[in-house]
């Protein structure tokens, strides 16, 4: 039987994905042991920028207006910056597994405001499924 290449391709992007994301509580917990949460903190921006000034040439053809920056800024500060500050923090305070199972309940943290705020209509869906794969 042949397997074809580009077939198995998403499933090898998301297990690879998946075991990223799933090591970095323990790599972060272990980092912490030898550092100062906010160095590791520190370290990971800057990772990540180098990472963002190599792949910049792409996003170069977006087209921005003026009045998305403040919005664009806001998030940027959200989302990276205060995102790992908290998570660092939570880090000190809890087990890496602890960590991962808070993580794990974002996407119904996410959709219950969706579904009363937005109206979002998959909200039951989202959670059937929740429900099917609890333990």
């Amino acid at each position: 039987m042949s397997v074809n290449k580009t077939a198995i391709l998403p499933y090898l992007a998301i297990l690879s994905a998946t075991l990223l994301w799933s090591s970095s509580f323990i790599a972060l917990k272990t980092a912490f042991t030898v550092y100062d949460p906010m160095v590791v903190i520190f370290a990971r921006m800057v990772i990540a920028f180098i990472f963002i000034l190599i792949f910049l040439k792409p996003l170069r053809n977006v087209e921005f207006r003026k009045k998305d920056f403040k919005y664009l800024l806001f998030l940027g500060f959200c989302e990276p910056c205060l995102y790992f500050i908290f998570e660092a923090i939570a880090l000190k305070n809890t087990t890496a597994s602890q960590a991962g199972m808070i993580t794990a309940t974002l996407p119904l943290v996410v959709a219950i405001p969706a579904w009363l705020i937005l109206k979002e209509e998959r909200l039951s869906a989202l959670f059937w499924r929740l429900l099917e794969a609890w333990p």
